[in-house]
């Protein structure tokens, strides 16, 4: 039984669909962007928070979606890092 466990989260690691279903429980309102700020992918709290459909968001630019709910400077330093790499 534990080697059945093991083998099943060693493939769901491998495999990546653990973080995907990680953020795609998240209670908080997440999104993922690229380098550009394009959104490629949003989690079922962020569609409900901005009332818009993930299909709606995905593609968009990130910055018209921001939900003030962090200041200026926050994204600043976000983008700046961003970038840096």
């Amino acid at each position: 039984m534990v080697e059945s466990l093991e083998f099943l989260l060693k493939n769901e690691l491998e495999s990546g669909n653990i973080y995907k279903n990680i953020f795609e429980t998240n209670p908080k309102p997440s999104f993922i962007f690229d380098r550009n700020g394009i959104i490629c992918e949003v989690n079922s709290a962020y569609e409900k928070h901005v009332r818009i459909n993930r299909e709606d968001l995905i593609g968009k630019n990130a910055r018209h979606f921001n939900s003030g709910l962090k200041g200026k400077s926050l994204l600043k330093d976000i983008w700046k890092a961003i970038n840096s790499e």
